[in-house]
């Protein structure tokens, strides 16, 4: 992990667990972030919070502050968009599983239909295969791609991605999503803290200047300023926005383990540092 001369406490805000599409447990994660001497973490599998008592369980005692999150996706006028409920309260644990329900069962029905169109086209796959390897997890395209590897029909999750998962292949087609405004206003209604995940991920600057008045008008508390695959240039405009705006900046490596092993829990691809003066600024938000 990159020493920060400027700030030695130093936090990720982003992680995913088995519980989605990540490759570690809560209880691995929690041990990961304390070797790399990690002040704190937020949990944020998709569309879920099932692994947040786990989470906070293996924290107890240690020197780290576990946060209980999810990342819920979402869309605005057409463009998908990831939103992070962080610090989430463990009596609305429940409700978020029950806001995530109808959202999850679509996306369950287009992993079979995208598979039923992979198998229609040759390849060796089914969905059988894709429940048993992944049980009991909010599945999503992540899961397909590594099934793809294990079977041989490509040999990165990366290449299943680019040249069979992409919607233009025509196998992966997307279903609307739940309102980017309505969850904001809704993560806000449970107690905790919503923040734009990786805004440039999905948006270029200018548009995200665009999107922003409506979502602090609707109660948006933070941005990703800091994130793994964001370049200085872009990392340096993010902290201006959310300045610009009067919103917390926040910061992630996105970790999902082995299956990005380019992304490490908490430096990201090397040179990420989230300072921990991010998880302080966003803990003053809760109400």
């Amino acid at each position: 992990m990159r020493e920060n001369p400027r700030e030695t406490r130093l936090c990720d805000l982003h992680v995913h667990s088995v519980f989605s599409d990540g490759t570690l447990t809560p209880e691995e994660i929690v041990d990961l972030a304390v070797r790399k001497g990690l002040s704190a973490v937020a949990l944020t599998d998709h569309n879920t919070a099932k692994g947040c008592p786990r989470f906070v369980a293996a924290a107890e005692g240690k020197p780290l502050h576990a946060i209980c999150g999810a990342e819920f996706t979402t869309e605005y006028e057409g463009t998908e968009l990831h939103l992070l409920g962080l610090f989430l309260p463990q009596a609305v644990f429940d409700e978020v599983e029950a806001y995530t329900a109808e959202r999850n069962a679509r996306k369950e029905e287009s992993n079979r239909l995208t598979i039923c169109r992979l198998q229609e086209a040759g390849y060796r796959i089914a969905y059988d295969e894709l429940t048993e390897a992944f049980p009991a997890v909010a599945r999503n395209r992540s899961h397909i791609a590594r099934l793809l590897v294990r079977k041989g029909c490509a040999a990165t999750v990366e290449e299943a991605f680019q040249k069979l998962l992409n919607p233009e292949c025509g196998f992966y087609t997307r279903f609307p999503e739940p309102d980017f405004l309505k969850t904001v206003a809704r993560i806000k209604a449970w107690g905790g803290v919503a923040v734009w995940a990786h805004p440039l991920f999905h948006v270029g600057i200018e548009q995200a200047k665009q999107i922003l008045p409506a979502a602090v008008a609707a109660g948006l508390d933070g941005a990703e300023a800091y994130y793994s695959t964001y370049t200085p240039e872009e990392q340096a405009a993010m902290l201006r926005l959310t300045e610009q705006f009067g919103i917390a900046a926040s910061g992630g490596s996105d970790f999902h383990g082995i299956v990005k092993p380019e992304i490490d829990l908490g430096c990201g691809k090397g040179d990420l540092a989230v300072p921990f003066t991010c998880y302080e600024a966003l803990l003053a938000h809760i109400r």
